[in-house]
């Protein structure tokens, strides 16, 4: 487990970009997705609240100042949920402002090393596609 942490940590380290979400708040379903529209019954259906709208950005190079309120300001939404007679959607538009960071540069170091890195793969699948069709013409020879 510790070797898995390890190498799992190191990857996302190296290879992944580090991505945050705005709060937006939850939408307020004016029906529950989970009622059976199928069924008789007559009782109204518990409105649902789901996370339906998302805002993803990078940490690198923005950061968040604020958040456009979306259902919070919408008193009808409130009450009834959505979609409803104003809003003919189970979606309200977010926003955000961001101030942007500065980018991180690369040494000239690092980005010689980010180039035989980029090589040495290029190599590799190069030599694996060689290796594939090889045994491919065996194969149908």
């Amino acid at each position: 487990k510790d070797l898995y942490r390890e190498v799992d940590q190191s990857i996302k380290n190296e290879w992944c970009i580090q991505l945050s979400r705005i709060e937006s708040g939850k939408t307020r379903a004016a029906y529950d997705h989970a009622v059976d529209s199928n069924s008789n019954s007559t009782t109204t259906p518990i409105m649902g609240q789901w996370a339906l709208d998302h805002m993803i950005y990078s940490t690198h190079t923005l950061h968040p100042l604020s958040v456009w309120s979306t259902l919070e300001t919408d008193k009808q939404a409130q009450k009834s949920g959505l979609p409803n007679s104003t809003w003919p959607s189970d979606h309200l538009p977010i926003g955000a402002l961001f101030q942007l960071q500065k980018s991180p540069q690369l040494t000239s170091d690092e980005r010689s090393m980010l180039v035989d890195r980029i090589t040495a793969l290029e190599q590799m699948q190069f030599q694996k596609l060689k290796n594939l069709t090889d045994t491919l013409d065996t194969q149908q020879a």
